[in-house]
């Protein structure tokens, strides 16, 4: 889905005269210096990088989270992405309820968001990316 959003943006920007354009998306996790997001996040790096070098769009990929699993902080992060125009925002809600209002204040101001691993699911949202972690048990039973 991260790789969609960027093409998606990517395709979207008008093609620089004489500089590099740049598209930056931000990955937004519950907290910072959690191993569970460390995957998520070289993946989101890795693919910048990819996009970077094979394409005419510069990919940069800002790593944000609270320090702590903290609603209210990762929505004042949220708020933060907005006021500086970042081109997209991938996060992973540490409230369901507490991302509704800035995520619909990032789609109102044109940034699309997608929802990763923990979803806003009443949000605007354009998508949602998660695991069926029940089915995930299960097979890791069997």
């Amino acid at each position: 889905m991260l790789l969609v959003l960027m093409l998606a943006l990517a395709a979207c920007q008008v093609p620089a005269t004489s500089t590099r354009q740049k598209l930056t998306i931000a990955w937004v996790t519950k907290s910072l210096g959690n191993p569970v997001f460390d995957l998520g996040r070289a993946g989101a790096l890795q693919k910048a990088k990819e996009l970077s070098e094979s394409g005419a769009v510069d990919v940069q990929v800002q790593v944000l989270g609270p320090v702590s699993a903290d609603a209210v902080e990762q929505a004042r992060i949220l708020d933060d992405l907005i006021a500086r125009g970042v081109d997209g925002i991938a996060v992973s809600c540490n409230d369901p309820t507490a991302c509704v209002a800035p995520i619909n204040r990032a789609v109102a101001a044109g940034i699309p968001v997608m929802t990763w691993d923990s979803d806003s699911p009443q949000s605007q949202r354009f998508a949602f990316l998660s695991i069926d972690n029940y089915a995930a048990g299960q097979t890791a039973a069997d």
